[in-house]
This record gives C-alpha cells, structure tokens and sequence, in this order.
C-alpha cells in the first residue's frame, strides 16, 4: 500500500485533534504529588505509539465498517474503502492490527491504563455502528477524545486524577459539539439512508444550539481545570479565548466550508488548550 493511500485511509492529519490534548495531559501529570521523572520518561515510549494506534485503528474501522454507505454519498464515495482503492481485506487487518498494537502499549506503560484499554477498544469499533442505532453517536466521538488527556495521565501516575478528567470533559464536549455541527452536510443524505445524526433527528437548528450549549460547557470544564489543577491566574485566559474562538466557528459555520471549520476549530481549540496548561504548569513548576 502506498504512504499517500495509507494516509488517505488512516487521516493522520486529524491527529492534530488528540495529540495536544495528549501532551497537555503529560503536562498536568508534572503539576501532581504522585508524578515521578523516571516514570514519566519510560511513559514516553509507549504514550505516544498507543495514541497512533488508536487513531490509526479508529479511522481503518470507521472507513470499513462505513464503505457501503460512504458509496452511496455523493461527499465520501471517493473515499479509499468505498472506492475500492483499498480493499476491505486491506482495511480490516490494519484496523484490527493496530487495536492489537494498542492495547499492547496500553500493556506497557500501566496495569492502569491496560485496564480502561478494552473500554476504548469497544469505543473505537463501535463508534462507526452508532449512526446507525442513536443519535448520541456524536457523543461516542467525544468520549473517545476524552480518553486522550486521562491516559497520558494515567500512563505516568498510574492513578486517577480529576485535572485530566475536567480536560478530557472540556475535549468531549469540544469534539462532540463539532460533530454535529459538521453533520450537517449530510443531513438530506442522513434522513434519506434513515440514520441517527443529530441534524437528521432534531433538525439543523435544534443541533445547533445543542452544539453550542456543548462547546459553553467546554469552556466551564476549562475553568474547572484550572481551579481543581491550581493553576495561576494568566490561565483562566483560556477561557475567553477559546470563546472566542468558538464564537467565530459557530458564526462562519453558516457559510459552508464544514470540513475545514471542523478541523480548525479542533485543532486550534486544542492547541490553546495546550499553550494555556503548559504555561501554567512550567510556571508552577519553576515557582
């Protein structure tokens, strides 16, 4: 298989939506009593290997499990499963190869963290099935990011803490508002195929104003963050810059151009996210 068709298979590019939540995750770990340099190097080595294999093998089922219905839309059929540019062979045994993989590095890095890894597994299989059965798959998505930050968490203490948690809630909600908002251009498809997104079920404007009430309580786990992390004040700015930021999402989102408002709004969301707590937490941390 070439790079480019991985590539187009796997989107690697969307990473960019976990992967500062996962460093940001690390960060808030050196903010903790329980936190050990030695530990947290050795984490290193398997962090980031679980969170690609996890995403590669997320993105592999999703084109699977998806490929007959993907070729029916007019927006997906050119995808690579449902184009036949990769065969279902082909995107089953990496789907199924890097699950295998992830649950291996989960395995290495915590009893912790190989404990909640089969909890993700069935996400990351599932997920794809939801449209089908209720229209909460958009919060699927969410619960999936909200792992992100809460293992690399878990990876170095080997325990639970609740500033990753209220950071994972702020990514849930983030991704999940998104989402469905990013539904939206398939909504005559979706009622047409009879399946459970949010717009197809509630309408376009009901879903809208679900995906901002979502993306406020983004902003109040944000806050949460900060108080329960104690972080110092310049961090809390976090929270009117994000607003902000999501304000100009919700409000440019009527122009169309879906697809790149949604990887903006993720990956910019979460890349100040992450500026915000590792400011903070270097300047507790050299305090």
């Amino acid at each position: 298989m070439k790079l480019a068709t991985f590539q187009a298979l796997t989107r690697l590019e969307q990473s960019l939506f976990g992967l500062p939540m996962v460093f940001s995750g690390v960060m808030l770990a050196l903010l903790d009593p329980r936190f050990e340099l030695a530990m947290a190097s050795f984490s290193w080595l398997c962090i980031l290997p679980a969170f690609f294999f996890a995403r590669i093998s997320g993105m592999a089922f999703n084109q699977l499990i998806d490929h007959k219905i993907d070729a029916k839309n007019p927006r997906t059929r050119e995808r690579v499963v449902a184009s036949g540019k990769v065969s279902v062979r082909s995107a089953g045994f990496i789907a199924w190869g890097a699950l295998a993989l992830f649950l291996l590095s989960c395995g290495m890095l915590s009893f912790a963290c190989l404990l909640v890894a089969p909890l993700i597994a069935a996400l990351l299989f599932v997920y794809s099935y939801m449209k089908r059965i209720h229209a909460s798959c958009h919060l699927v998505l969410g619960v999936i990011h909200f792992f992100a930050p809460v293992m690399a968490s878990l990876a170095i203490l080997g325990e639970f803490s609740w500033p990753p948690a209220f950071l994972g809630l702020a990514s849930l909600l983030l991704i999940a508002g998104s989402d469905m908002i990013y539904a939206i251009q398939d909504y005559a498809f979706d009622i047409q195929e009879g399946l459970y997104s949010l717009p197809a079920k509630w309408g376009i404007e009901k879903s809208r104003v679900v995906a901002r009430l979502l993306h406020v309580l983004s902003l109040g786990m944000l806050l949460l963050l900060g108080i329960k992390g104690g972080l110092p004040l310049f961090y809390y700015l976090v929270v009117p810059t994000c607003g902000l930021y999501f304000f100009s999402f919700h409000k440019k989102e009527r122009e169309g151009n879906l697809p790149a408002l949604f990887f903006s709004v993720n990956v910019g969301g979460a890349l100040l996210v992450f500026l915000f707590i590792t400011g903070g937490a270097l300047w507790v941390v050299m305090s």
